[in-house]
């Protein structure tokens, strides 16, 4: 059973939640860099394509189901769970906008402009992440980032 196990989080992932945490949650909404900087929530959203791109390979491999030699399938799932990430975030706001009555998605400023820039950001991470992937002849880092 799959939600029975252990799993170990390597120190790779634990650093980069920490790194988001920070960058994100701490600068951008505690210190309020998402309306100082116009372009931090471009970055954000770009950035966490990338990351969403890192932890499905590391999901896969957990899984078992990670297999190098397959990398099509591996590149679409990395950009299907990237762009999931990205729906699931976009919902979420959605949801928080309309239960506390607040537009953090700028509906009111931009219609779905701001949604969909931020959907488009991360599928770019994460086909950035991808190219480099397939193109990548150095195994080493990606291989640390799953295990």
């Amino acid at each position: 059973d799959i939600f029975r196990k252990k799993i170990h989080i390597n120190e790779y992932i634990k650093f980069s939640y920490l790194l988001f945490m920070f960058f994100f949650l701490i600068l951008g909404a505690t210190v309020g860099m998402y309306k100082k900087v116009y372009f931090y929530d471009s970055i954000a959203h770009f950035i966490t394509g990338v990351g969403a791109s890192i932890l499905s390979l590391f999901i896969m491999n957990k899984l078992k189901r990670y297999n190098e030699k397959d990398k099509w399938f591996n590149v679409l799932f990395i950009i299907s769970f990237s762009l999931f990430i990205a729906a699931f975030w976009e919902m979420t706001e959605f949801t928080i906008d309309n239960i506390f009555n607040i537009d953090v998605q700028k509906v009111a400023l931009t219609g779905v402009f701001d949604t969909m820039k931020d959907i488009v950001l991360a599928f770019i991470g994460s086909i950035l992440f991808s190219t480099y992937y397939v193109l990548s002849k150095n195994k080493n880092i990606i291989n640390k980032i799953i295990e």
